[in-house]
């Protein structure tokens, strides 16, 4: 009796459509599922862009893909994007580096970098500045000084950056031409003012926490600063008042979308004043979005 090969209907898709569903998957978790299923499926997962995310990862598969890496190093070639952290997993970034120097993925773009310690810091700086291709840097989760790393990225192509607080862009150069998305874990009022003089480019920010008690708005803040490339941005609020936030937003004309948490101050709920500063100041704005309210407004 003949052997009876059964062909599900995901093999059936078109490789256009299969290499689109590998874009939402983990690099360990394709070549745990999908190596060795069969010839056209093995020569695909070895030729198509992957990213790869060491959180969460059981040590057996990541040893498994390890293992893989080291007997066909074309693979290398293919990953785009890391995402090494020392929390929740059982792969720490210093034992990645150690079997990987990052500078052995050729066409690496994106890098994210969870929980670095010291001698994380160490390793890091001897690597960083041969990817040349990155143009994606993030960092979490740090509980050291993490500023050093930016000195050592290359910039040059950089479009997307994450940093723990704001200093550390004021030491890449005093005017960043290449970054068009931003987002900081926290930084104060008066230092966003800045991020709109020095990242010119910047079309998309998000601040994860604003804290400002004492800060008012001076002759500093002027129009000069005005962020006109900035098309979204997203702010949780803490402790601020909305003539100060006013004063902000206005140096954002171009502003299309505009999300905003805050906290329990009752000046920020005020629809009123929303819709003054939105009719007066925001000419572009399409989407309105905060979670203050019980509801949210879509301006079209």
């Amino acid at each position: 009796m003949s052997e009876i090969q059964i062909v599900t209907n995901f093999e059936l898709l078109p490789n256009e459509i299969l290499i689109e569903c590998f874009e939402y998957l983990n690099a360990v978790d394709i070549f745990y599922s999908f190596d060795q299923l069969n010839y056209r499926f093995n020569k695909l997962i070895r030729t198509t862009p992957l990213h790869l995310n060491c959180q969460y990862v059981r040590k057996s598969i990541f040893d498994q893909f390890r293992m893989e890496i080291l007997s066909t190093p074309e693979i290398k070639r293919q990953i785009r994007s890391i995402h090494l952290s020392n929390s929740y997993t059982c792969v720490s970034i210093k034992t990645f580096l150690s079997f990987f120097p990052l500078d052995q993925f050729s066409h690496l773009r994106s890098l994210t970098l969870t929980g670095v310690t010291q001698n994380n810091i160490e390793q890091l700086k001897s690597m960083l500045p041969l990817i040349r291709e990155l143009i994606c840097f993030r960092l979490f989760e740090s509980e050291y000084k993490t500023e050093n790393l930016l000195f050592v990225v290359p910039i040059s192509k950089l479009r997307t950056l994450t940093v723990p607080k704001m200093d550390p862009i004021f030491s890449l150069s005093d005017v960043i031409l290449t970054i068009k998305n931003l987002t900081i874990v926290c930084c104060s009022l008066d230092k966003l003012y800045e991020i709109f003089r020095c990242v010119i480019m910047l079309q998309i920010l998000n601040i994860q926490k604003i804290l400002d008690h004492d800060w008012k708005y001076t002759d500093k803040c002027s129009t000069a600063n005005y962020a006109i490339n900035l098309k979204q941005m997203g702010i949780i609020i803490y402790n601020q008042n909305f003539d100060d936030l006013t004063a902000l937003l206005k140096q954002t004309p171009n502003l299309k979308c505009l999300r905003i948490a805050a906290d329990d101050n009752s000046d920020m709920i005020d629809a009123f004043r929303w819709e003054q500063l939105i009719t007066s100041s925001l000419p572009r704005l399409t989407v309105f979005d905060s979670t203050s309210f019980v509801y949210w407004i879509c301006i079209i």
